[in-house]
């Protein structure tokens, strides 16, 4: 029997509970059935380059979940299991017409990136610019240096970028940067709801203690995992630029800031419709 097959209790579960209340949107149901995988994981690790295939999702006859995957392999995952085909079918279409991106088996995080800078107008995505907009369902994403042109260096390998599902509203820090949790296959530990806490300002930890329920509210088997890394959540920390758009990321507090001096990072936000 497939994985799918034997989650469909679950998700039907979760997609029954909110259609009592009314119908979630396209983003809020693309997250709750990511959280619902999240919060029933049994085992994870990170996948990568030159391993990943998409993600790999198994339940075993003990009816235990475990998931394999690389950030794209991740969110493509997720967006194949929503009922509207457009979204997953759009980002394919799109890696189709790269000659050099053909033979991989989904889009990577610098193809999803390039799609969702140049969006055309009848796009099933919407483009978020200002951090503060995010709303949990969002997709958040970026690429580095020559992954982000078009067409690339022949023979390119590397980290290409970063892909995540907005899991909460954004936390603010100060004026210039906001926590956002993140789910996401990673092999990097990101900030963890006690660092994140131990960060704000009192009268802000009572602002976001909803958000910290929400963290705490998942596993730790990728930091436990570590260094295989794996699917999970956790909160990475972005500055943003003047107009409130992203512009660094960290993903735990002793991890470089980047873009590092002479980098190029290029990021984007959307919302599915």
């Amino acid at each position: 029997m497939s994985a799918m097959a034997l989650l469909a209790p679950l998700l039907g579960a979760l997609g029954a509970a909110a259609a009592l209340a009314q119908p979630p949107s396209p983003g809020m149901r693309l997250l709750g059935d990511a959280q619902a995988l999240v919060r029933e994981l049994d085992s994870t690790r990170y996948l990568h380059e030159g391993e990943a295939r998409g993600a790999d999702v198994q339940v075993d006859e003990r009816g235990r979940l475990s998931i394999a995957a690389d950030c794209s392999g991740w969110v493509s995952y997720n967006l194949e299991q929503l009922p509207d085909v457009r979204y997953i079918q759009a980002v394919q279409s799109f890696k189709g017409r790269d000659p050099q991106e053909r033979d991989v088996p989904y889009p990577r995080a610098h193809v999803y990136w390039s799609y969702f800078s140049q969006l055309p107008a009848d796009a099933p995505f919407q483009r978020i610019v200002r951090l503060a907009d995010v709303r949990p369902g969002d997709i958040v994403v970026w690429c580095i240096g020559d992954w982000c042109e078009q067409p690339r260096p022949e023979h390119m390998r590397g980290d290409t970028g970063h892909i995540l599902i907005v899991a909460a509203p954004p936390v603010p820090l100060d004026d210039s940067h906001v926590f956002v949790l993140a789910l996401d296959s990673s092999s990097l530990r990101h900030y963890g709801c006690d660092a994140v806490q131990a960060s704000l300002a009192p009268d802000a930890r009572a602002a976001a203690r909803q958000q910290d329920v929400d963290c705490r509210s998942y596993p730790d088997l990728r930091d436990d995992t570590r260094p295989r890394g794996g699917v999970g959540a956790g909160y990475i920390l972005f500055g943003m630029d003047a107009s409130g758009a992203p512009a660094t990321f960290q993903f735990g507090p002793g991890d470089s800031i980047r873009p590092v001096p002479g980098e190029t990072i290029r990021f984007a936000i959307v919302r599915l419709r």
